[in-house]
């Protein structure tokens, strides 16, 4: 079939584009004529219609969101079928939904709330396992004692971590980001924001209030085999999962020799493990790895310069 005949039937072109990543979908509008009008309207009434619309209201709704006690992104905000478009958004592309949350306008001065956090209390709406979690008043409760017994979020609530509770989705999802960023440096800002994104959602993002201060401890936990280790298990390339932890700030707690074998515990392709350990233990021993370990880390889950590790319990 010649590229004329293609370029002529709109339906299939649309396809084509459809297929596309939701970013390379909205540049080949600047191609051809063909190739702009379907982007168009696969933009506008096809499959990327939801991503779209979450890529030009869901940062602007998000920030306003968040000086409201409880925050509503979404139903202080949209109608119901704007809701329901949102949702569709996370159903069918939740790695491009993450994409969209990281490119966010990051924080510029002292005192800004971090765009991570915002991105985290928004998905904290889109994510089904939280929106129609049974035992919300139960996280709630748990949460307001943890608030006002004035010790700051101390722990991920045990429920997300459940099949239905969000977390085995979100970190599938995040796989789909890391591939998109792979050939960025592994401590790249870019790169520590999407893991600052989970370890935002799986504990500020739940408070019905802004937290100031964050526990350290939410990397030892997530860090555990029943948390990232057992969902890292499934993603397809072990480095790619080691880049991701590399990403984080979990070697700037526990050495690397022993968060591989940690992390690693109860994966049944031993070749796996095997190489997710050596990759770790390869960058912590490199220079670029020793000089990344030399400073004290920031940003989520870090401790203040001045931090007492007696102030987390």
């Amino acid at each position: 079939m010649s590229v004329r005949r293609v370029t002529g039937q709109p339906d299939l072109v649309q396809r084509f584009v459809e297929c596309l990543p939701f970013d390379e979908a909205v540049r080949i509008k600047a191609v051809a004529r063909p190739f702009r009008t379907a982007a168009r309207r696969a933009l506008t009434r096809g499959r990327w219609r939801p991503l779209r619309f979450l890529d030009e209201r869901g940062e602007g709704a998000a920030r306003a969101s968040i000086s409201d006690t409880p925050p509503h992104p979404l139903s202080g905000t949209f109608s119901c079928d704007e809701i329901n478009l949102l949702h569709e958004a996370w159903a069918i592309a939740p790695g491009e939904v993450l994409l969209i949350m990281l490119g966010w306008e990051p924080a510029l001065t002292p005192g800004q709330i971090e765009s991570t956090y915002i991105a985290s209390v928004f998905l904290r709406f889109l994510e089904p396992g939280i929106r129609y979690q049974q035992d919300i008043d139960h996280l709630r409760k748990a949460l307001a004692d943890d608030f006002l017994g004035n010790r700051g979020p101390r722990l991920p609530v045990s429920f997300l971590e459940r099949s239905d509770g969000g977390f085995e989705r979100i970190v599938a999802a995040l796989e789909y980001c890391n591939s998109k960023l792979i050939n960025v440096p592994v401590r790249h800002i870019s790169r520590q924001r999407m893991v600052a994104l989970l370890v935002e959602w799986c504990g500020r993002a739940h408070y019905d209030e802004y937290p100031e201060r964050f526990s350290s401890d939410y990397y030892h936990i997530l860090s555990s085999p029943r948390w990232l280790g057992r969902q890292l298990a499934h993603w397809a390339d072990p480095v790619h999962a080691a880049k991701f932890v590399i990403s984080g700030h979990f070697l700037s707690y526990m050495d690397a020799e022993i968060l591989g074998g940690r992390m690693t515990t109860g994966w049944l392709a031993g070749p796996a493990a095997l190489n997710f350990d050596r990759h770790l233990r390869a960058w912590a021993q490199s220079s670029e790895g020793q000089l990344a370990l030399a400073f004290t880390p920031s940003g989520p889950g870090a401790p203040p310069l001045n931090h007492d590790p007696d102030d987390d319990y």
